[in-house]
């Protein structure tokens, strides 16, 4: 899933590093700003209508969060969506995930957040076969779910109500089964959609035998 990044946009993209944080493709990520920094970010996005990359820090460096820490490379990247502006220049903002990216470098910035270069990383599907078995089980263990862990049945039917495109099904569907931020960034690192898709069908599996 891409939303139309031109190559200028790719070539200075604003970045928003954070620790522990992974967006999806098709999902979206509530966030919090009062850096003056990142406020200054989501200021130019808006008026820009600029994209955004998210980016985790890499682990072990999150207290360097005020300078310039080392990234991991397989970020999202999303458009603001949502803008609330809150007391004395914070913002609470909706960012929607539009795909995955590559970072390659980073690039001179005039402005006081980091900007970088990116490449899109797009979904790869060489079993389409494959692909359609593996939807075709995720209704049966969904419905299986239903009947005895209802609250996650229910908000993982909801997060692929919109397609069944099977790159776009498994990461919304990970967003919700994956927390922790080494299992979403390993899901996000690839772009094989066959295989993310599996990996969301084995873990629904585990779940649904255990229900």
């Amino acid at each position: 899933m891409t939303d139309a990044l031109t190559p200028a946009q790719l070539a200075a993209l604003p970045l928003f590093p954070l620790p522990q944080v992974v967006l999806f493709p098709g999902t979206a990520l509530p966030l919090h700003v009062f850096e003056p920094r990142y406020r200054a970010l989501v200021a130019h996005c808006l008026e820009s209508k600029s994209p955004l990359g998210l980016p985790q820090i890499q682990p072990g460096h999150e207290a360097e969060h005020l300078d310039t820490p080392p990234l991991l490379p397989v970020c999202g990247a999303g458009r603001i969506v949502h803008h609330e502006a809150l007391d004395d220049g914070r913002s609470a903002i909706i960012v929607r995930g539009i795909g995955r990216l590559k970072l390659v470098g980073d690039v001179a910035s005039e402005h006081p957040f980091r900007v970088g270069r990116a490449t899109f990383l797009p979904d790869r599907l060489d079993d389409p076969a494959r692909a359609s078995a593996d939807l075709a089980t995720i209704d049966d263990c969904l419905r299986v779910m239903s009947a005895r862990m209802p609250r996650l049945a229910e908000a993982l039917r909801n997060a692929i109500a919109q397609g069944r495109e099977p790159g776009l099904v498994a990461d919304r569907l990970a967003a919700v089964l994956y927390k922790a931020p080494q299992h979403r960034q390993r899901l996000l690192d690839i772009a094989d959609a066959n295989v993310r898709l599996g990996e969301v069908v084995e873990r629904l599996g585990l779940l649904t035998a255990r229900a």
